[in-house]
């Protein structure tokens, strides 16, 4: 009988083998960023200066797609975990990249 392997699904957790928790996020599209009409409506809140500034980084709204799922990191990335990223290799191991990447 062959094993079968469960597909994540999206929000699904693990840890890795590092002991870093991740997250899956699934393939598929979303809507990124935020149109004029929603940035009006932000505005009449008087949101604080550093705030406003933002909006413009925020536009054109557009439609981003994921090709592929992927595992992320939970939490940002702390110093000690990225120096053992350096320790392991990370930066002259090839096997840590994909062609892209590297």
């Amino acid at each position: 009988m062959a094993s079968v392997t469960a597909t994540p699904g999206a929000g699904d957790v693990r840890i890795d083998a590092k002991g870093i928790e991740q997250v899956w996020v699934e393939a598929g599209s979303f809507r990124m960023g935020t149109d004029s009409e929603m940035i009006e409506t932000l505005l009449k809140l008087n949101p604080p200066s550093f705030v406003t500034g933002e909006f413009a980084g925020e536009q054109p709204q557009h439609e981003v797609r994921i090709s592929k799922g992927y595992w992320i990191d939970k939490y940002e990335v702390s110093n000690r975990a990225f120096r053992a990223f350096v320790g392991d290799g990370g930066y002259t191991n090839r096997a840590y990249w994909s062609a892209d990447g590297w």
